[in-house]
């Protein structure tokens, strides 16, 4: 978890990751 990722794509991202 990089500080750059704002918390909108890291969710996004989050959620590809499950699937």
């Amino acid at each position: 978890m990089n500080p750059q990722i704002s918390p909108g794509p890291l969710l996004r991202l989050s959620r590809e990751s499950h699937g």
